[in-house]
């Protein structure tokens, strides 16, 4: 007999894994085609992150160490990211907040949260054990 455990109820020990596996699903989420069903605030979340991963690697990163980041996302911390998510003078999802400076901030939770909620509506997390077997015909 063996025993399976869900890969997403098992939480990894390792910083470095985590940290892959949180970078794994921002890439996941800004590599998913475009959905014409989606409503305005779940293209505006994708953009969001799109924009985020867009700082997270540019050259111009002010210092910004993708350690740190991740570390930060992974925490949930409170904090504001640094990041202007202002887009076309809207702002890009319905928690970034106007700071009175002309900038829209998200913290690292609310992304966290735009991050799974995103990852869910697009199955990242369903067992492919679970998902019909398609019979494939013989030549």
């Amino acid at each position: 007999p063996s025993l399976r455990v869900p890969a997403n109820s098992v939480k990894e020990i390792d910083p470095a894994g985590q940290m892959l596996n949180q970078l794994h699903k921002i890439v996941f989420v800004t590599q998913l085609p475009p959905d014409m069903e989606e409503g305005r605030e779940h293209a505006r979340m994708r953009r969001a992150v799109e924009k985020y991963k867009r700082a997270l690697f540019s050259r111009a990163g002010q210092g910004k160490s993708l350690k740190q980041e991740l570390q930060k996302l992974l925490s949930y911390s409170e904090e504001v990211i640094d990041v202007d998510f202002y887009e076309n003078n809207r702002v890009m999802t319905e928690a970034a907040s106007p700071d009175g400076k002309g900038k829209a901030q998200v913290t690292y939770e609310y992304m966290c949260r735009v991050i799974e909620t995103l990852l869910k509506e697009n199955h990242y997390y369903d067992d492919p054990d679970d998902q019909p077997q398609q019979d494939t015909p013989l030549a």
